[in-house]
């Protein structure tokens, strides 16, 4: 027996790449002295070691919006292939 996919709402490459630029810049202010709780956050942490910790989230932001483009475009694949089948 074939199997069915139930059609969910899908987010389109705009606006995945809207969340993706949205979350940098949440990230980049978060890690920022324009950050109002800057301070306590990070006290006593070195420059460099806030500088690593925002890369690394980047880093990991970058491949959460990658996986979540390829999961799409494998959504749209077999959705394709069920309807064609």
């Amino acid at each position: 027996m074939p199997r069915q996919f139930t059609s969910f709402p899908t987010l389109e490459i705009d606006e995945i790449a809207s969340y993706h630029q949205d979350v940098m810049e949440s990230l980049r202010l978060y890690f920022s002295p324009l950050n109002p709780v800057f301070e306590g956050r990070f006290f006593g942490k070195t420059a460099e070691s806030v500088r690593h910790q925002l890369a690394s989230r980047l880093e990991e932001l970058d491949a959460r919006s990658t996986f979540v483009v390829l999961t799409s475009l494998e959504a749209a694949f077999r959705m394709d292939f069920a309807a064609r089948c």
